[in-house]
C-alpha cells in the first residue's frame, strides 16, 4: 500500500470517529488531555497544513539546497512511527475551544478536499526536488510531506485506539487501520 492509499484509509477512519457523540467526546486523562474528538480536530488541522505544505513544495520558487530532516525527523521517517510524548504540537495545529462534531467534520472535508487535489499531483511529487522546512524536524521535500502526513495521522490514531480501548466504547470498524497498517509504515 502506498502513502496516498494509507491516507484514504486514515480519512475513512477519520470521519467514523465523528460519527456519533460518545465516541467523540470520549476522554482519557491518563492517554491524553485531549479527548477523541480534539485528536481529530488536530489532526485535521495539521492535514491542512501539510497539504500547504505539499503544494509549496511544488511550487518553482521553493528552495531547492537543503540538510534535509534533522536527526529526530530521518528517525521518524525510516521507522514510521512518532514516539509519544517526545514533542508539543505547534500552536496553531492545537484544537481552539471545545471540539464539536459538525465543525470537526468540516475541517476533516476540507482537508480531505486538499488531499486528493495533492493525490492527482502524485507524479510531480514523486520528482520534486524543492523543500519546505518542518519547524521541528527539518526540510522535507513534497514526497516526505506526504510520507510525514501518513505518520502523524496514524500517531493520533493509536492514541484514539487506546483512548477507546481504556474507556470501553467500541472502537469503528475503520479505525482498525492502525492495526494493519502499523508496520506498513515502516519503510
Amino acid at each position: 500500500m502506498n502513502d496516498f492509499q494509507t491516507i484514504e484509509q486514515q480519512f475513512a477512519a477519520l470521519f467514523s470517529l465523528v460519527e456519533d457523540d460518545e465516541t467523540f467526546s470520549a476522554l482519557d486523562q491518563n492517554i491524553s488531555s485531549w479527548s477523541v474528538g480534539d485528536q481529530v480536530a488536530h489532526v485535521a488541522l495539521a492535514l491542512r497544513a501539510m497539504g500547504t505544505n505539499v503544494r509549496k513544495a511544488l511550487m518553482s520558487d521553493a528552495v531547492t539546497e537543503s540538510t534535509g530532516p534533522n536527526k529526530m525527523g530521518a528517525f521518524i521517517l525510516k521507522n514510521g512511527f512518532i514516539p509519544r510524548g517526545k514533542a508539543q504540537a505547534p500552536e496553531f495545529v492545537h484544537p481552539k475551544g471545545v471540539s464539536s462534531r459538525v465543525g470537526v467534520t468540516a475541517d476533516l472535508e476540507q482537508a480531505h478536499s486538499q488531499w486528493e487535489e495533492i493525490y492527482r499531483r502524485k507524479d510531480e511529487i514523486e520528482s520534486s526536488e524543492s523543500v519546505v522546512p518542518h519547524q521541528i524536524l527539518g526540510d522535507f521535500k513534497a514526497d516526505l510531506w506526504v510520507r510525514f502526513a501518513c505518520i502523524h495521522t496514524q500517531h493520533h490514531l493509536k492514541i484514539i485506539f487506546d483512548i477507546l480501548g481504556d474507556t470501553g466504547i467500541p472502537v469503528p470498524e475503520k479505525v482498525e487501520i492502525i492495526r494493519t497498517n502499523s508496520l506498513e509504515l515502516k519503510k
